[in-house]
């Protein structure tokens, strides 16, 4: 007698979902780097800030105020994505989404430090 041998199937489900989960974890680096990146403007605006204080000029502290806000904004944006990024990694992909979610949550909290600075720097140029 013959056995039967029946081709392995593989469930698609599976195959999607870790797939999710790669798409999420390169998402996850990438949020990380995006937190990097926030945290390098947070510097740049803190020195910014700074530098408003210390200039003479009103026009130099409003550019300073200015640049730094811009910071914020940027800062604000890139947590925003890490957190939608999160979101659609959904169930399949947890670890990586808490991942992200961790790194928008970095990010939001160094944006709420950056837009503080740019507060300062817009107080500093009203002083000039």
């Amino acid at each position: 007698a013959e056995a039967e041998t029946t081709p392995a199937e593989t469930d698609p489900t599976d195959a999607e979902a870790t797939t999710t989960s790669a798409e999420a974890t390169t998402t996850s680096a990438a949020a990380g780097e995006s937190g990097a990146g926030t945290e390098q403007a947070g510097g740049e605006a803190g020195d910014t800030a700074v530098g408003a204080e210390q200039s003479t000029s009103t026009v130099e502290a409003e550019a300073a105020a200015a640049a730094a806000t811009e910071a914020a904004s940027a800062a604000t944006e890139t947590a925003a994505e890490a957190t939608t990024t999160a979101q659609e990694a959904g169930k399949s992909a947890g670890e990586a989404a808490e991942d992200a979610a961790g790194v928008s949550q970095k990010a939001a909290k160094d944006a709420t430090g950056v837009a503080e600075l740019a507060a300062d720097a817009q107080k500093a140029a009203g002083k000039v």
